[in-house]
């Protein structure tokens, strides 16, 4: 996520003595789902968003989330319901 790539971002940064902190476009694909995020030296935070149609007024990292992932397979094996962990 967004944590886990400043941190190897801002390594590679000081290791080739850039300056500047330059803008960094975070793609993150998993599963089910892909989490968009921007890091440019600081965490950029919303602090009002909407989710399902619920209004949530707190204070969090700025993550767009969109249903674009590969999709993870469900089974239907021994009588019970088996997610993955193939995906599509």
């Amino acid at each position: 996520g967004v944590v886990g790539y400043s941190l190897t971002a801002e390594k590679d940064i000081l290791a080739e003595g850039i300056q500047e902190n330059p803008a960094i476009i975070g793609f993150d694909m998993g599963g089910t789902s892909t989490d968009v995020s921007r890091y440019a030296g600081t965490f950029e935070h919303i602090f009002e968003s909407e989710i399902a149609g619920v209004q949530v007024l707190s204070p969090q990292l700025d993550i767009n989330t969109v249903a674009a992932g590969g999709g993870s397979r469900l089974f239907f094996r021994n009588g019970l319901f088996i997610v993955g962990p193939e995906s599509a």
